[in-house]
């Protein structure tokens, strides 16, 4: 009996650090990964010649600059969801059209430390809480924050990957990859 016990305290033990490590793991990957996003996507900025950053290639498409606006803004809408807190911005202060591409990489390097910080606040319990996300397809979808930590990389990527786009269409080779 007591082999038993001994057993299941061991199993409850290594069970509650197997979760916790992979909480950690989760929230140091998704660091990784967000740092090199931003790298990225400031390369991409840097790219494009500030004098192109008003380019659309349709008349129903964002400019460039639109692009990094909405980047930058959405950074701050989803760190302010994981960190279950009003958004700390206006949407008007992103207003990127009278900046300069310093100062508007400075204003996009924000948002990313800003969501960094609240993906390291974080904890076991939080990653777990689901909150309401409301797609477009059904208002009443719910997503964990584990969960939006992922939807937060796939839609940097894919705004990045328009940003690519307007760079080719403009004959401008973008920077290569960073995995």
């Amino acid at each position: 009996m007591m082999q038993i016990k001994y057993n299941i305290s061991l199993i409850t033990v290594s069970f509650f650090f197997l979760v916790h490590f992979t909480i950690a793991q989760d929230v140091t990957d998704f660091k990784l990964a967000w740092q090199r996003h931003e790298r990225y996507t400031i390369e991409l900025i840097q790219a494009m010649p500030e004098s192109e950053f008003n380019y659309k290639p349709s008349a129903g498409s964002r400019s460039f600059v639109e692009l990094i606006q909405h980047i930058t803004f959405a950074n701050y809408g989803f760190g302010s969801m994981l960190g279950e807190e009003q958004l700390p911005i206006k949407p008007d202060s992103l207003k990127m059209q009278d900046k300069t591409k310093a100062q508007i990489i400075e204003v996009l390097r924000s948002s990313f430390v800003y969501v960094i910080a609240k993906a390291e606040a974080l904890t076991t319990e939080s990653l777990q809480k689901s909150l309401t996300w409301g797609n477009r397809y059904e208002s009443t979808t719910k997503r964990t924050k584990r969960q939006i930590l992922s939807i937060i990389k796939e839609h940097a990527a894919h705004h990045r990957g328009q940003m690519t786009v307007y760079l080719r269409l403009k004959a401008i080779v973008p920077p290569e990859f960073i995995d």
